[in-house]
């Protein structure tokens, strides 16, 4: 497998095990437009002048939205077979994060933008006028913070 930068019109997607969810596409394009991408795609060539989506069709359908004409891609050695075995397994070993993954990282997440906004001297005065999780009335994250933590991953602001 090796590593290169693919004009996004030569990929040919073809049917997928797994359907592109629009909500996410739209929460990646906007992370990738925040910090590009962090991931490549991966692609198979079976031949010299064409590129085959293994995985990643989220990812490419947001550079698309975003009107990127071309992408990182890892590009697979090996036949069809391989290629078909690495985008079952990227589907079933996808790890999803349990509920209280999901609040430890977005705990952190708080930290380090909290640390960011800090060290560029911008300071956030205003909370949420919700009920926190532990019942107080006005506690919670800054507005800016869960606005700024939805448009990055797509989760509600509450």
């Amino acid at each position: 497998m090796y590593h290169e930068s693919v004009v996004i019109d030569l990929i040919d997607v073809g049917e997928r095990l797994r359907q592109v969810n629009e909500g996410k596409v739209g929460e990646i394009a906007k992370s990738m437009e925040m910090v590009g991408l962090l991931s490549p795609i991966i692609v198979y060539s079976p031949d010299s002048e064409t590129m085959d989506l293994v995985a990643g069709a989220h990812r490419l359908r947001a550079a698309k939205t975003l009107g990127w004409s071309t992408i990182d891609a890892y590009v697979m050695d090996g036949d069809g077979l391989h290629a078909q075995l690495a985008e079952i397994d990227e589907n079933l070993i996808r790890s999803e994060l349990t509920a209280t993954e999901q609040a430890e990282h977005i705990q952190r997440r708080k930290e380090i933008w909290d640390a960011m906004r800090e060290s560029s001297g911008t300071t956030c005065s205003t909370t949420d006028k919700q009920t926190s999780a532990r019942g107080r009335e006005g506690e919670g994250r800054p507005q800016e913070f869960a606005q700024a933590t939805k448009d990055a991953t797509g989760y509600s602001k509450e």
